[in-house]
């Protein structure tokens, strides 16, 4: 068997595993204030909608947990959709070096997948947190005359 899953805890190799987070560390800002801008496009494009609903009786709280929990599941799907791509990578780059008679074994750590996940969703929950205040703040009379 040329490839296996492996959800053990994985060896980080030390130095080589922290090459490999470095560009990671470096985008997770940029992917923040990608977010940031989409969240503040949703926010722009639904002012009515957030008019109507505080005229109808919700509260800010409301609103904001709306737009954060919007945040989080927006890049909770984006860090689930790219730990897919990557085990797919690295399963064909392990069949690769298998078919080459080099010894590359598959692993996923489920510790990795678990913390990808929980980064996403901090990315998420920080930089979602400017737009849905001010979703939140919107006044409702304003918001229902925009258009």
């Amino acid at each position: 068997m040329p490839a296996r899953l492996d959800w053990r805890q994985g060896q980080s190799g030390g130095e080589r595993g922290w090459l490999s987070r470095f560009p990671c560390i470096l985008s997770s800002p940029c992917l923040g204030v990608g977010i940031m801008n989409i969240m503040y496009v949703a926010v722009t494009e639904r002012t009515a909608e957030i008019g109507l609903k505080k005229a109808l009786g919700a509260r800010n709280a409301d609103i904001l947990w709306e737009f954060l929990l919007e945040a989080v599941l927006v890049t909770l799907l984006g860090g689930a959709v790219r730990i897919l791509w990557g085990t797919l990578l690295g399963f064909v780059v392990s069949a690769v070096a298998a078919a080459s008679k080099l010894d590359w074994p598959f692993t996923v750590p489920l510790n990795g997948v678990l913390i990808a996940l929980g980064v996403s969703s901090a990315i998420g929950l920080v930089f979602g947190i400017f737009p849905a205040r001010r979703a939140s703040r919107l006044d409702p009379i304003e918001a229902m005359r925009y258009e």
